[in-house]
């Protein structure tokens, strides 16, 4: 007979407690996304001041900034 698997329906948290390694995982998650940052270019930070502002981005800045982040 098939040894029943005791994680099937776990998740994946509560096998991290189980294993004791939660806080070494959270730890090298928030360490990951710190890493993660994003530099806005002079006309993407312009974009955002004027979207919050009440304005609206044309057609062809929305397609230079796809442009620019490789999407067609």
């Amino acid at each position: 007979m098939a040894k029943k698997n005791a994680h099937i329906g776990s998740s994946f948290e509560s096998w991290l407690d189980e294993q004791g390694l939660r806080k070494d995982a959270t730890a090298a998650a928030r360490k990951f996304v710190a890493r993660r940052t994003y530099v806005l270019s002079k006309v993407e930070r312009a974009a955002i001041a004027k979207a919050e502002s009440g304005g609206f981005a044309s057609d062809r800045e929305v397609a230079a900034f796809w442009k620019r982040h490789g999407i067609k």
